[in-house]
């Protein structure tokens, strides 16, 4: 009978430890990706976790993410002078993506000469690359054969004029 009760006990706290590690995996794979929303079979999603400028981007685990379709004003690191709007542009792109999931959706290329993955960026469900044309922070900039996207950015760019907005204000 003590026998018995034992293997009852042991089989109990066997189950009991199992239990435990299937909820303290849950909770770490928790900790890791809060609120990760699901990608679709065309994109990937990344945590960004610095914003250089308002079109480029870092993510882990890859690094830099060049937005494909748009030209921000620089920032100029080396010579300590950014051009006109460039502080805007990146604190526009750092409020919509910096400690987030990032969708990104790629086009017909996924690397430019400096090795940056080339990406159109998705916030939620905010389109970031057209949001920064949207604000006037950046121009629409077509290179082929990335050109998804290409008849809207150049509509918001001129929308963007038209209204005076960020760099179209001079």
């Amino acid at each position: 009978m003590a026998i018995a009760g034992r293997k009852r006990h042991l089989s109990g706290l066997v189950l009991g430890v199992i239990a435990a590690i299937i909820v303290v995996g849950t909770l770490v794979k928790s900790l890791r990706a809060p609120g990760k929303p699901a990608a679709s079979s065309d994109s990937d999603l990344f945590f960004c976790t610095r914003v250089l400028d308002g079109d480029t981007i870092i993510v882990k685990p890859y690094g830099s993410v060049r937005l494909i379709g748009i030209d921000a004003p620089e920032m100029n690191y080396e010579i300590g002078l950014p051009e006109p709007y460039a502080q805007e542009a990146k604190e526009f792109a750092r409020r919509l993506v910096l400690d987030k999931w990032v969708r990104l959706e790629y086009d017909r290329e996924r690397r430019d000469s400096y090795g940056r993955l080339l990406a159109y960026v998705y916030a939620g469900e905010r389109f970031v690359n057209a949001e920064i044309v949207k604000a006037g922070l950046a121009r629409a900039y077509i290179i082929r054969p990335n050109t998804k996207y290409a008849r809207l950015f150049i509509q918001l760019e001129r929308e963007a004029r038209r209204r005076g907005l960020g760099i179209w204000s001079r």
